[in-house]
């Protein structure tokens, strides 16, 4: 897939955009930058799409993801654009982020300043809880959610480690997630990785030297990002003495996984496939395979918990309700959300009782009507 396709309709998933785009500016000098996008931008306008790049507003040197030149220097020469790409001296990079190592990301000032605490479901108060697991929210550039789970129960592992262990799921970002270790006395034991995209797996590398031992699951073609244990659809792996059922699901990429713990109430991370009132965009995978991987997290138990990677749901429902504008449940829910959000909480997370109401993906009584509503989609 070229440059140009993927900045296709970035309004939903400029995260991935400026990833692939801007990712690795902390080997790109500005000015060779700004040249490089305004030849993508040319070419974008050649292929007739009018959806301009806006990957530059959404500087990734400032959210502190660790770049990985070989990627842009790939999607660049495919596209046929020239960027001068070498080192950029630390003193520098510390300028570009503006010399303060907090992201400068443009988020709601307030919103993203605390851990998110989903033990409790944030819609009905109710106890979310899988075999004694607890899981939060940590928030992460503009709009992820990285996952972090442990039990109570489990005691310190043996390695003179004296904090109880934990384990994350996609850590695009490794410094909110050392920090909330820090502040909840936990350690990592291990990760899960979704998918490839560099804010699901950015900070593995460095929480790989924070944390040696610690053991990252994900799927094949993210072995160069750090995952050393190949997670294989339809088996399984164990998180916290807890086992973990692995679930392929292509479409948003073409090697995508989920992980799911059965329980009266089961826990589905599902990455970027399946988001509140919304799904992923097909970046590697394909409309169909993404159809298809909605119909098996459909047919999960309604109590399911969806703990998906983004926080996406305000948009989603304005989608929605253009989709469904007769929809009560749509509405209603618009209205539960709107003023979570106002409050600075997190959405999430969802269920399979809240989708089949809600979402309009989930919801599409075809492929046909699913293919056409992922399309308006794009550029809504």
């Amino acid at each position: 897939m070229g440059v140009t396709d993927h900045l296709v309709g970035v309004g939903q998933h400029d995260q991935v955009q400026a990833l692939v785009v801007e990712g690795p500016v902390l080997g790109v000098e500005r000015k060779g930058l700004a040249v490089g996008m305004k030849q993508l931008e040319a070419r974008v306008r050649q292929a007739g799409h009018r959806h301009r790049p806006q990957a530059m507003g959404y500087s990734v040197v400032r959210q502190g993801i660790e770049p990985r030149r070989s990627d842009l220097q790939g999607h660049l020469a495919e596209a046929g654009v020239q960027v001068p790409i070498h080192p950029v001296p630390l003193e520098r990079q510390k300028q570009l982020s503006g010399g303060g190592g907090e992201p400068a990301c443009p988020m709601r000032k307030g919103v993203y300043r605390m851990l998110i605490d989903c033990h409790h479901h944030p819609e009905t108060g109710e106890e979310a809880a899988a075999s004694g697991l607890r899981v939060r929210g940590i928030p992460a550039f503009s709009d992820n959610i990285i996952w972090l789970l442990d039990r109570p129960s489990v005691p310190p592992r043996d390695g003179g480690d004296s904090r109880r262990p934990a384990w994350a799921v996609d850590p695009g970002d490794a410094a909110p997630v050392m920090e909330a270790l820090d502040e909840l006395e936990l350690t990592l034991e291990g990760v899960l990785i979704t998918h490839h995209h560099g804010d699901h797996v950015g900070g593995l590398a460095t929480l790989q030297r924070t944390f040696p031992s610690m053991v990252v699951w994900g799927p094949e073609r993210c072995v160069a990002d750090g995952v050393q244990c190949i997670a294989q659809p339809g088996g399984s792996l164990t998180l916290l003495d807890t086992p973990v059922e692995v679930l392929a699901l292509p479409g948003h990429t073409a090697e995508h996984l989920g992980y799911l713990l059965r329980g009266p109430d089961p826990w589905l991370f599902p990455g970027d496939t399946l988001f509140a009132a919304g799904c992923g965009r097909v970046l590697g995978g394909s409309l169909e395979t993404l159809w298809a991987s909605l119909q098996t997290l459909g047919a999960l138990p309604p109590s399911t918990r969806i703990f998906c990677a983004h926080e996406y749901t305000e948009a989603n429902l304005r989608f929605a309700q253009a989709a469904e504008p007769n929809n009560p449940e749509i509405l209603a829910r618009a209205h539960r959300v709107a003023a979570l959000r106002a409050e600075g909480r997190c959405s999430l997370p969802s269920t399979i009782a809240d989708e089949w109401r809600t979402n309009p993906f989930l919801r599409a009584p075809s492929l046909e009507e699913f293919v056409r509503r992922r399309q308006w989609k794009d550029g809504f």
